[in-house]
């Protein structure tokens, strides 16, 4: 005679059990994941979180590597197509990445006027 560890009864009553607790977890850890957000900075809204950093970026930037060479310009005092023509020429000499160019361009059309 084999001998079982489990008895028949305690896998027909647990059994439906665990299947419905790992199909929870499963669920709840799906809804846990994160996606990054679409679009580049620059098109994000100065308001939302994930912006944050980016603008946070983009003025330590500006104010530091803009104001390396440049005395630093009341960025009202340009449009938001004045500012994006400046950073393209610049950057090269800025010696910018693209992130932080999109961080940059951000923060200066979150203070711009528009066109």
């Amino acid at each position: 005679m084999r001998h079982s560890f489990v008895s028949p009864n305690l896998v027909n009553h647990r059994l439906p059990v665990l299947v419905a607790g790992m199909a929870a977890l499963i669920f709840g850890l799906s809804s846990c994941e994160t996606t990054a957000p679409s679009g580049s900075a620059a098109s994000a809204s100065p308001h939302s979180p994930a912006a944050a950093p980016s603008l946070a970026e983009g003025k330590r930037l500006y104010y530091g590597r803009c104001t390396a060479c440049h005395a630093p310009e009341p960025i009202a005092d340009y449009t938001q197509s004045e500012w994006r023509e400046m950073v393209a020429h610049m950057r090269k000499r800025a010696k910018l990445t693209p992130t932080e160019e999109a961080s940059l361009v951000a923060y200066l059309m979150a203070n711009a006027p528009a066109n």
